[in-house]
């Protein structure tokens, strides 16, 4: 994580892994890709949209202090992947 917007859920330093063929679930971690951006976030997967030929969703922040993104189409942003685990460092 580089940033705070998943805390206290995800903190910064903790490493995720990440499994690109695992298609998400509502509720799932996902990393995502907005707006052609070359960076990545972390965000909620929320499902809003069932049809398989438009599927929309927001990408939820759990910090309050981060907006939520609404994907409504394929070229606003897409899904890299789910996360899988997590580890953290206990001590710094």
């Amino acid at each position: 994580m580089k940033d705070d917007s998943m805390e206290p859920k995800l903190k910064r330093q903790d490493v995720l892994i990440i499994d690109p063929d695992q298609t998400p679930t509502p509720g799932d971690l996902v990393v995502a890709q907005v707006d052609g951006n070359d960076s990545v976030i972390i965000r909620r997967y929320k499902q809003l949209s069932a049809l398989k030929d438009h599927l929309e969703y927001e990408l939820l922040a759990t910090n309050n202090a981060w907006a939520s993104i609404r994907i409504e189409s394929a070229h606003q942003g897409k899904i890299i992947g789910a996360v899988i685990h997590l580890m953290r460092r206990l001590k710094p």
